[in-house]
């Protein structure tokens, strides 16, 4: 009988402990922590082993802490959705990174949880629509960026007056109208045909 209930007792314990062991696994991937200004941060990692390069910063997990490094990495690599909290349990920041890089919609709020920022990530790098709020929620500014610099078209809101500028750029460099026109085929066709229509349409009112 001894033997018996000791077998029992073992039997039970080594369940329980795997138990354990594979809701740590199941747990591994999510991730919480506390950084020193109070925030809180939940992310996922995945063990992986990939090729790196230098035009990319990867975040990367290890020692109970988010590091950033160029070109390469040493831990897990982030992996899935990201969320950082203000003291307050108010949302900050919300994002995805794939293998260790930013990527699709990553979106800021700032303390009292007013829109901040909305812009796209592609491969670590910042590419694709983005929006700038103020402090009252407001679009300020909007646009595209390359590789976190202004690409394109950008409207601003003047704040002396509430309305908005369009300026033009190309890879951070401001340029001209015609020759944001002149960089592409379609915008081309379409400033053509847009000259065209407009002598037409003078030539009537003749």
């Amino acid at each position: 009988m001894k033997f018996t209930g000791s077998l029992i007792f073992l039997i039970t314990c080594c369940t329980h402990l795997w138990a354990q062991d594979y809701l740590g696994v199941m747990d591994n991937n999510k991730v919480t922590i506390h950084t020193e200004d109070h925030h809180k941060i939940i992310f996922q990692t995945k063990e992986i082993h990939k090729k790196t390069s230098p035009d990319n910063t990867y975040f990367w997990y290890a020692s109970r802490k988010i590091h950033e490094t160029q070109g390469d990495y040493s831990g897990k690599l982030l992996h899935g959705d990201y969320l950082r909290y203000y003291p307050d349990n108010d949302l900050a920041t919300k994002g995805q990174f794939k293998k260790g890089l930013k990527t699709g919609t990553w979106t800021e709020w700032n303390a009292t949880g007013i829109l901040k920022k909305q812009s796209q990530w592609k491969k670590g790098k910042e590419t694709g629509a983005y929006s700038l709020y103020d402090d009252k929620g407001n679009t300020s500014e909007m646009g595209q960026l390359k590789a976190g610099r202004r690409n394109g078209k950008v409207v601003m809101r003047l704040p002396q007056d509430s309305t908005f500028s369009t300026t033009y750029y190309q890879e951070g460099n401001e340029i001209s109208k015609e020759a944001y026109i002149d960089q592409n085929i379609f915008r081309r066709s379409a400033h053509y045909l847009g000259q065209q229509w407009q002598k037409l349409f003078s030539k009537k009112n003749k």
